[in-house]
């Protein structure tokens, strides 16, 4: 739930205490932007979509993923970051080469698919 507890909620939760700006959901994941250009993340992380190298550690509440963001993008099991200077950074399942780094291995910390130029990123079920 994000909100520090497991138990499904009818209303909507208050979960964060900050000027968020983005949110990006995946199908049990989801991502906040704050202005201050933090990421972070809160839900399943089985296959390491926060790139924190802690895989199959689920966050209950929000922690930061990367600072220096300017956009978030998930996809189902995959979260991708837009960097200062457009330099995108994914992590998470990869059986379709969706984190765009030239492989299909699950990736539990972030890599870089774009080292620079992008200027917005976008995800959907398994692409990027």
């Amino acid at each position: 739930m994000s909100d520090g507890s497991t138990e499904s909620k009818t209303n909507f939760v208050k979960v964060m205490d900050a000027d968020v700006m983005a949110v990006a959901t995946g199908v049990s994941h989801s991502v906040l932007l704050k202005q201050d250009g933090t990421a972070w993340g809160a839900g399943r992380n089985h296959v390491g979509q926060f790139g924190s190298a802690a895989r199959k550690v689920d966050r209950h509440n929000f922690v930061q993923l990367a600072s220096h963001v300017i956009s978030v993008a998930t996809g189902r099991l995959h979260t991708v970051l837009l960097k200062a200077g457009g330099k995108v950074l994914a992590a998470g399942y990869n059986h379709y080469g969706q984190l765009g780094d030239n492989s299909n291995d699950d990736r539990t910390i972030y890599r870089t698919s774009i080292e620079s130029g992008a200027i917005a990123v976008s995800a959907g079920d398994y692409y990027t």
